[in-house]
C-alpha cells in the first residue's frame, strides 16, 4: 500500500523535532588528534621600561622571545607533529604594534609548516594600546582562522568531531568580561551543535559571577563540555560549575628554568592533558590526566516571581525538572556567600534578600547533585531603594562604555556594538537607532550646538543629535578607543598607536595630526588655545589648538620606569594650571601634579592613592575630587586647585572610577555603585548598585551623565537606566 503524503509530514516533523531536542543531526564520529595550548607569552618581557627599545634585535635578546623560539622549535621537532596550536592570550605584554608583529614572524615557521596556530586575546593585548578589535584580527588571522574561513576575536570550527570555539573576555582595554553581544553569539553557536559532540571552548581569563553563569549554563546541556584557560601563569583543572576547566600556565615563566605548555589529545575514550615543562630535558612530560565530565543534572528555572523587582518579605521559587536527590544553595552578589536553600513540596524557597544599598543584584542558584552533578542558574533582581529610584529601565542588547548625552529631553548612548540610541528622558522610549557597521564604538562622544560625535572603529562620525541623521564621516589611520574632544569648531581624537588628529568639526576634514613615540590611550584635555593630553612615553604635552604645535612637553616619568607608571590618565585644566595624576614608580613618589598651563612647569605635587585616576574639577574649578581611601576604605577625596591640600576625604566603599560635579553634588561610580556625595562637606547622601557585573573600562570613561536630579547609567550588561533622587 503505498505511503500517504500525511505519513511523510508526520515522520518529518518527528524527525525535525528530534533534532531540535538534541541539537541538529548525531554527533559526528571522533577522529583522534592532538593539538598544544600555549598562554601568557608577554612578548617583550614582563613590566618593561618606557624607554625599552623596541627595535628587533634589542627585544630578541630577551627571555621572552628566546622561550618562543624554543618552543616553535620543539613543536616541529614533535612526532606526530600537532593538528594545531592554541594561544590563550596575553601575547604581549603590552598590545603595541612592534610586539604582535615580532610574535606573528616567531610563530611563522609553524604556519609554515602546516601547524596553524588560533590566539585568543588576552586582557594584556588590549591594555596600555591604541588598538581594537579589527587590529587584532589583522595581526592573528593570517596564522589561523584565515585557513578555516574565520576572522575575528569570536569564531568557531569543527575538528576531528569536535566543535572547537574561541572567544575573546577581554572585549575592551581594562576589564575582564564578556559583552552581551558575545553571549547571544556563543548561544546562537551552540543551537546547532548536537548535545553529545565535545565542545572545546578558549578563552584567556576566569571572570566575575554573571558571565561565568551565562557561559556554564549554555554550555551544561552538553554531554562533554569543556573549558580552556590561561591568565594566572600557574597549572591546573578546576571546575565552573559541573565543568570542566583546563588551566595552562605562562609559556615565558619568568625565569629561564620556568615556563610550560600543555600537549591535549582527542581520542574516543577521551582527552587527556600532559604537562611539558621547560624545567625538565626536552622529551619529557607530566603524567597524562584524563578529563573527568560530570554526570547529567537537572534542569532549574527560577519560577517566581515572574519579574525581577523584589519587594521585603517576599521569596523566590526554584524547580527542577525531575527529580533528582541533592541541594540546592544561592547567592546574592555583594550581599551573602553559598547558602542552602529551603525545600517545600518539592520546591526550593529562597528568602529575598534585604541589603543596605538598594538596587541591581545577581542571584546565583547553584544544585549540587548527590550523583556529583553541578547545575547552575541564575537571575537578576531589584531591591527597591528609598533616597534614590530608579524611574525606567531599558535593555539595549550590547554592553555600553561611553559615557551618554544629554540634549533636549533626549539621552543619547553609545553601544559598543549596537550603535547609538536616542532615548526620551522621561520613559526611556526609543526615538531613534544608528547603526555603526564600522565598528566598536569605545569611548566618549562628544557634543557641539546639535551635533554629536563618535568614533566607531577607524571612522569618527557626526550626527544630527535630534535625528540620529549622518551629517559626515572621516577615516583615519588607526582605530579609536579613547573619547573626543569637541571645543570651537575643533575636535580632538586620539587614534592609532601614536597619532592624535585633529578634525574640523563642521566636514569632519583633518586639520593636523601629531605623533609620539609610544600610545596616546586616553582623551585629551583642553582649554580652547591648548590641547593638554599624557602619553606612555611617560610625558605631559600641550599642543597649540589651532596648528598642533608643540607648546611644551614635561618627561613626568622617568625612562626607566615600568610602563604601568607612565601619565596615561586624561588631565584636567583651570585658566592657568593643568592637573595630572599617574601611578606612582615607588611609594614616594609625587603623583598628583599640577603644571603651568603656559610653560609646562610644575607648580605643586602630591601623593594621592594608586589606581584610577580621573578627575573631576568643579563648576568654579577651585576643586578636584578623585579616587581616595580613608580608614581603609575605598572612596572620594576632595583637593584644593590652588595648593593640592586635601579639604576632605570620605570612605564610600566606591572606588570612583569617575565622576561628575554637579551642582552641591559630586557624584562618583566604579564598577558596580553609583553615589552622590555633599560636594563641599564630603556627606554621603546616597548610593545605588546599578548593575550586577562590572561595569566599562578600568580606563575608560564610566557610562553616566547627569542632569539636574536625574542620573541615566548605562551597564556592560546592556542595561540603561534613569536614577533620580
Amino acid at each position: 500500500m503505498p505511503f500517504s503524503r500525511r505519513f511523510f509530514t508526520v515522520i518529518f516533523l518527528t524527525a525535525c523535532l528530534i533534532a531540535i531536542a538534541g541539537g541538529c543531526g548525531t554527533a559526528p564520529e571522533i577522529q583522534e588528534f592532538s593539538f598544544i595550548i600555549i598562554s601568557d607569552l608577554h612578548v617583550p618581557t614582563y613590566a618593561f621600561s618606557i624607554g625599552m627599545p623596541l627595535d628587533e634585535e634589542n627585544l630578541m635578546d630577551m627571555h621572552n622571545q628566546k622561550r618562543l623560539v624554543e618552543f616553535t622549535g620543539e613543536c616541529l621537532a614533535i612526532e606526530p607533529k600537532p593538528d594545531f596550536i592554541i594561544n590563550s592570550g596575553d601575547t604581549g605584554d603590552a598590545g603595541w604594534k612592534p610586539f604582535l608583529n615580532l610574535y606573528c614572524k616567531l610563530m611563522q615557521p609553524l604556519v609554515s609548516a602546516g601547524i596553524p596556530v588560533y590566539t585568543v586575546v588576552g586582557n594584556h593585548d588590549h591594555d596600555y594600546a591604541g588598538i581594537g578589535r579589527e587590529d587584532l584580527a589583522e595581526f592573528f588571522d593570517p596564522l589561523g582562522p584565515a585557513m578555516i574561513g574565520c576572522s575575528g576575536s569570536r569564531y568557531s570550527f569543527d575538528y576531528g568531531g569536535c566543535h572547537l570555539i574561541v572567544m575573546n573576555n577581554r572585549p575592551i582595554s581594562g576589564l575582564i568580561r564578556f559583552n552581551p553581544k558575545d553571549i547571544e553569539w556563543l548561544k546562537k553557536d551552540l543551537k546547532t551543535v548536537n548535545k553529545d559532540t565535545r565542545v572545546l571552548l578558549f578563552l584567556h581569563a576566569n571572570m566575575q559571577d554573571e558571565d561565568t553563569h551565562h557561559i556554564v549554563e549554555l554550555l551544561q546541556p552538553f554531554r562533554f563540555p569543556v573549558i580552556f584557560q590561561g591568565h594566572r601563569h600557574s597549572t591546573g583543572m578546576s571546575r565552573w560549575g559541573g565543568i570542566p576547566v583546563v588551566l595552562t600556565g605562562a609559556l615565558y615563566g619568568g625565569k629561564p628554568e620556568a615556563g610550560s605548555y600543555r600537549i591535549i589529545k582527542v581520542r574516543n575514550e577521551g582527552i587527556t592533558v600532559r604537562t611539558r615543562d621547560f624545567a625538565e630535558p626536552f622529551g619529557t612530560l607530566g603524567p597524562e590526566e584524563l578529563i573527568e565530565f560530570q554526570k547529567p543534572g537537572p534542569g532549574l528555572r527560577i519560577a517566581e516571581p515572574d519579574n525581577t523587582m523584589l519587594n521585603v518579605g517576599s521569596t523566590i521559587t526554584v524547580e527542577t525538572d525531575r527529580d533528582v536527590p541533592g541541594v540546592l544553595e544561592y547567592q546574592v552578589s555583594g550581599y551573602n556567600d553559598w547558602t542552602q536553600a529551603g525545600n517545600e513540596n518539592g520546591k526550593w524557597i529562597i528568602p529575598a534578600p534585604t541589603p543596605d544599598t538598594p538596587g541591581r543584584y545577581f542571584l546565583a542558584v547553584r544544585f549540587r547533585g548527590d550523583n556529583g552533578s553541578v547545575v547552575l542558574a541564575h537571575r537578576d533582581i531589584i531591591i527597591p531603594g528609598n533616597s534614590v529610584l530608579q524611574s525606567w529601565s531599558v535593555s539595549l542588547g550590547s554592553g555600553i562604555q561611553g559615557a551618554p548625552i544629554l540634549f533636549q529631553d533626549l539621552a543619547i548612548i553609545p553601544t559598543i556594538e549596537g550603535g547609538v540610541y536616542a532615548l526620551q528622558l522621561e520613559d526611556g522610549k526609543e526615538i531613534w537607532h544608528r547603526e555603526a557597521p564600522e565598528g566598536q564604538i569605545l569611548g566618549r562622544m562628544a557634543l557641539e550646538g546639535s551635533t554629536f560625535f563618535f568614533g566607531a572603529g577607524r571612522t569618527v562620525q557626526a550626527c544630527d543629535a535630534g535625528t540620529g541623521s549622518i551629517l559626515w564621516k572621516q577615516s583615519l589611520e588607526g582605530t579609536i578607543i579613547t573619547g573626543i574632544t569637541a571645543v570651537n569648531g575643533r575636535l580632538f581624537v586620539p587614534a592609532g598607536e601614536n597619532n592624535l588628529y585633529c578634525l574640523d568639526s563642521g566636514d569632519g576634514q583633518i586639520l593636523w595630526d601629531y605623533s609620539v613615540r609610544l600610545p596616546v590611550i586616553m582623551e585629551t584635555m583642553t582649554d580652547g588655545d591648548k590641547v593638554f593630553f599624557g602619553a606612555m612615553d611617560g610625558c605631559i604635552r600641550a599642543l597649540d589648538a589651532e596648528t598642533g604645535n608643540e607648546l611644551w612637553k614635561n618627561q613626568w616619568s622617568s625612562l626607566e620606569d615600568r610602563y604601568t607608571t607612565a601619565p596615561f590618565w586624561p588631565p584636567v585644566a583651570t585658566d592657568t594650571m593643568v592637573i595630572a595624576g599617574k601611578n606612582p614608580a615607588d611609594k614616594d613618589e609625587k603623583n598628583l601634579v599640577a603644571f603651568d598651563a603656559y610653560t609646562g612647569k610644575m607648580l605643586w605635587s602630591g601623593q594621592v592613592s594608586a589606581g584610577t585616576l580621573r578627575l573631576v574639577l568643579n563648576q568654579a574649578k577651585d576643586k578636584l575630587y578623585l579616587s581616595g581611601r580613608e580608614n581603609r576604605q575605598n572612596g572620594i577625596q576632595c583637593i584644593s586647585v590652588k595648593d593640592g591640600s586635601v579639604l576632605w576625604s570620605q570612605g564610600t566603599d566606591v572606588a570612583m572610577n569617575a565622576g561628575i560635579a554637579s551642582g552641591n553634588l559630586v557624584i562618583e561610580r566604579d564598577t558596580y555603585h553609583l553615589c552622590g556625595l555633599n560636594a563641599d562637606s564630603g556627606a554621603l547622601l546616597w548610593k545605588y548598585r546599578t548593575n550586577t557585573g562590572p561595569q566599562g573600562s578600568y580606563y575608560g570613561p564610566a557610562a553616566f551623565a547627569v542632569r539636574d536630579d536625574m542620573a541615566v547609567v548605562g551597564t556592560m550588561g546592556g542595561q540603561v537606566m534613569a536614577l533620580t533622587w
